[in-house]
Parts: structure tokens; sequence; C-alpha cells
């Protein structure tokens, strides 16, 4: 049980992080998406 917690708390810590990151790429993805198709009509 205390390796389980351990591993619960390594998982709880990193994500997050990656849950910005994919958010933060998401968005920057989108807008650059957004932006070609505003462009070209």
């Amino acid at each position: 049980m205390e390796v389980h917690s351990r591993i619960m708390q390594k998982y709880f810590l990193y994500l997050p992080q990656s849950i910005l990151i994919a958010i933060g790429t998401g968005f920057l993805d989108a807008g650059s998406f957004g932006r070609q198709k505003y462009e070209s009509s």
C-alpha cells in the first residue's frame, strides 16, 4: 500500500504538468490553424 500511494503521488505530480503542456500546444495549434483559415478565406 505504501508503494501504491507513492506511485499515486508521482502520478498526481506529473499529471497536471502534462495536461498543461497538452492544453498549451493545443491552443497554439488551434490558433495557427484558425489564422490560416481566416487568412485564406
